[in-house]
Formats: C-alpha cells, sequence, structure tokens
C-alpha cells in the first residue's frame, strides 16, 4: 500500500449499501424515473440484480461503485497513515 499519496477505491461488484442509522437499502438504477433510489431487496445483493416491477416490464437493476479505478470518483486518502507494527499485523 503507497502510504503518504492516495489510491483509488473501486466497487466490489455489490450494490452500494446506504443506511439512515436504522434502514438498510441497496441502490437501484430505475428504469421508469431514470434515476436512483434504495431498496431493501437489494441490500447486499450483486450489481445488476433484476428487481421485478410492479408497474409493468422495466429494467431496474442493482447498481454500484464501478470496478474502474480511473472512473469511480473514489480514493483513498492515505496522506496521514502509518505502516503497521509487526505487533499489530501479529494479533
Amino acid at each position: 500500500m503507497p502510504l503518504g499519496t492516495s489510491v483509488p477505491v473501486v466497487g466490489n461488484g455489490m450494490t452500494l449499501g446506504i443506511t439512515d442509522g436504522v434502514n438498510n437499502v441497496g441502490l437501484l438504477s430505475d428504469d421508469g424515473w431514470n434515476g436512483f433510489i434504495g431498496r431493501s431487496s437489494l441490500y447486499g445483493a450483486d450489481v445488476g440484480t433484476a428487481v421485478t416491477s410492479t408497474t409493468g416490464p422495466r429494467a431496474d437493476v442493482g447498481a454500484g461503485v464501478t470496478t474502474d479505478p480511473t472512473k469511480s470518483g473514489l480514493i483513498a486518502d492515505l496522506t496521514n497513515a502509518t505502516a503497521p507494527t509487526v505487533a499489530i499485523i501479529k494479533y
């Protein structure tokens, strides 16, 4: 890990999990509204999981962070990170 710099963060293939501290949802790409909403049935689901629509056939699927590090828009800021000691790794 390159300490003192930043590295890209990528998705792990799961829908983006969102919480308000009580309710947990996975991000849904809603084809009918052309937007994103939270759906409890998608929490922890794979990106691309199809969701049955109650309003007719639509392409509603779970959405998450891209696995392309140049397109995720996220970074892990390691500028103040320090190397773990042998004792920390040991336990």
